[in-house]
């Protein structure tokens, strides 16, 4: 296993981040997607068409995220 993803282990799983960053990161999702759905309620009729590419985004940041944790705990 990678010396990053044993770093933090809580209740049996492992993560490349620790739980305070993963609480933080639920919650600013949690706030954009408040936002997001306020800001375009009146807009759209249907949000849920473009909830998939709010995921993609979402998962390419923690993507990128967890990449340059790895590269700066590595060096």
């Amino acid at each position: 296993m990678n010396k990053v993803l044993t770093s933090y282990k809580h209740e049996g799983t492992t993560s490349a981040i620790s739980p305070m960053t993963q609480i933080k990161l639920i919650q600013a999702r949690e706030e954009w997607l408040t936002t997001y759905s306020e800001r375009h309620l009146s807009h759209e009729s249907d949000i849920s068409a473009s909830t998939p590419s709010t995921s993609v985004w979402l998962v390419l940041k923690l993507l990128e995220y967890m990449v340059g944790f790895h590269k700066y705990y590595k060096s």
